[in-house]
């Protein structure tokens, strides 16, 4: 019998979803897209880009492997509310990689010079929908 597997990770910019998706590329032999390349240029006041996603999916069910979608921030901003209700349908393949905004902020993603407010406004407050969907990971 043939398994094939299909997540998606999401969650705040330097929380470590990519770190944690690497994990499982070398632990499984998964195979790691991420969604802000497949979507560069794509992407349309806001619109998602769905066609490149469901490409991925399709091949997915060809190969009998892990595919891992690693779902960046810049995606998230840029198409919150088309990726929130395509990742609806796709709850159950969806998981939350999550920390506190107080221990991510320490990490300092992208450096010194970003506002806590406004990181904290961008990656947390503004997604809170988005990040309601998948199930939740603590990190």
């Amino acid at each position: 019998m043939r398994t094939n597997q299909l997540i998606y990770l999401t969650g705040p910019s330097g929380v470590g979803e990519t770190t944690c998706a690497l994990a499982a590329v070398s632990a499984f032999n998964a195979k790691l897209h991420k969604l802000d390349d497949l979507c560069r240029g794509r992407t349309n006041k806001g619109r998602f880009c769905e066609e490149a996603v469901l490409r991925v999916e399709a091949s997915n069910e060809q190969n009998g492997r892990l595919d891992i979608i690693d779902v960046g921030a810049g995606t998230q901003h840029d198409c919150n509310r088309d990726l929130s209700r395509f990742l609806q349908m796709r709850r159950s393949q969806s998981i939350l990689i999550w920390a506190s905004p107080a221990e991510v902020i320490q990490r300092n993603p992208l450096g010194p010079r970003r506002n806590p407010e406004e990181y904290l406004r961008t990656e947390y407050t503004s997604r809170e929908h988005l990040y309601s969907i998948p199930s939740q990971c603590d990190h």
